[in-house]
């Protein structure tokens, strides 16, 4: 069962994700941590699933060559943002492999992109643009760009234009399969 039907099942039938038959224990993680911070933020859960998947593969002890850090692959300088901004006590770098902190600390991030950029028609694209090169550069790209879809044209930076496309990509096919789901209950 993929990890987005077992949101869905876990949803409708108010059984544990650890219990729902086919999850592996990252699934079981990521999905547990993404429903944590949805709650607390606000967020759909399926969309920070589509970043944790494209950023770790769901994999908390994940470590990139920059320094990101978990499931959400954050930098410790957003994270410490998150931590001050949060009145997060005690934060330090390490906590990042908690998957439900990493998780909060990430779609934190993320809503301020969407706040930034509410103005605009879809948020979204310029938020992970953000998320992924940082916000000089989203601000930079979005000179100029009309629509969602000229801003995407405008990322200067391959990699992160095709992480823009591959987390909506990912984000359409989760709600496309919980709706499936629901359907079928």
């Amino acid at each position: 069962m993929a990890l987005f039907g077992l949101f869905v099942a876990h949803l409708v039938t108010g059984v544990g994700p650890a219990a729902l038959p086919g999850s592996t224990s990252r699934e079981t993680s990521a999905l547990e941590a993404a429903e944590h911070a949805a709650n607390i933020y606000h967020v759909d859960p399926d969309l920070i699933l589509a970043v944790m998947w494209k950023e770790s593969r769901f994999n908390a002890k994940a470590k990139g060559k920059a320094g990101e850090i978990g499931l959400m692959q954050l930098m410790p300088n957003t994270a410490a943002e998150w931590a001050e901004k949060t009145a997060r006590s005690g934060f330090q770098t390490s906590d990042l492999y908690d998957p439900k902190i990493n998780a909060e600390a990430g779609t934190w991030y993320i809503l301020r992109g969407m706040e930034m950029w509410n103005h605009k028609q879809d948020p979204l694209p310029y938020a992970l643009a953000r998320y992924n090169a940082g916000q000089s550069r989203a601000l930079k790209w979005d000179k100029g760009a009309a629509t969602a879809s000229d801003f995407i044209d405008a990322i200067g930076i391959p990699s992160t234009k095709q992480y823009v496309r591959d987390v909506i990509d990912r984000y359409g096919k989760n709600v496309a399969e919980r709706v499936s789901n629901q359907r079928k209950q």
